[in-house]
């Protein structure tokens, strides 16, 4: 029931506009234009549009999210001082009044949990120190997938700086 705590994942795939990626020192970048979804990368390599239907589901609500440490200090202990993952969105959307609303959102991905069924990860959002929570194992291991993917155009996080 809403309102939702600030780490808990609940993104409407329709009203997303940018999604990113990033696992071992790569990124694979995809942005939605006016004539579809494309590639961030130099040529805009157009996205396979028989692609996008896994790419948005495996993007859709994880079937269990848990919090499990408020405000955590070290998080070295869940793998998030080192992320294995990072997804990061942006949405936009028209509200009622006619104001254009962009939100964004950076999920760290971190160790599995001890009994292998779900990851540990932290949401930036807001302010303040993000809360340590637990995703279901096989919506993280598809959007490893999707980064691993080798048709996909990726770039090294290197020659991208901080940017990101």
């Amino acid at each position: 029931e809403p309102p939702y705590p600030q780490w808990r994942y609940n993104i409407d795939t329709s009203i997303v506009t940018d999604i990113e990626l990033e696992m071992e020192g790569q990124k694979v970048t995809l942005t939605r234009a006016e004539d579809g979804w494309h590639f961030a990368d130099e040529a805009k390599t157009p996205v396979d549009e028989a692609q996008l239907p896994s790419i948005f589901a495996s993007l859709r609500r994880p079937s269990f999210q848990k919090l499990v440490e408020y405000s955590a200090s070290d998080v070295s202990q869940y793998g998030l001082d080192e992320p294995a993952l990072s997804l990061f969105l942006r949405t936009r959307y028209l509200r009622e009044d006619s104001v254009n609303v962009t939100n964004e959102i950076l999920i760290k991905l971190g160790r599995p949990t001890d009994d292998g069924g779900g990851y540990y990860a932290q949401a930036y959002q807001a302010e303040g120190i993000p809360d340590v929570f637990q995703l279901d194992a096989p919506w993280v291991e598809a959007l490893r997938a999707i980064a691993a993917e080798p048709s996909y155009p990726r770039t090294a996080t290197a020659a991208q700086g901080s940017a990101g």
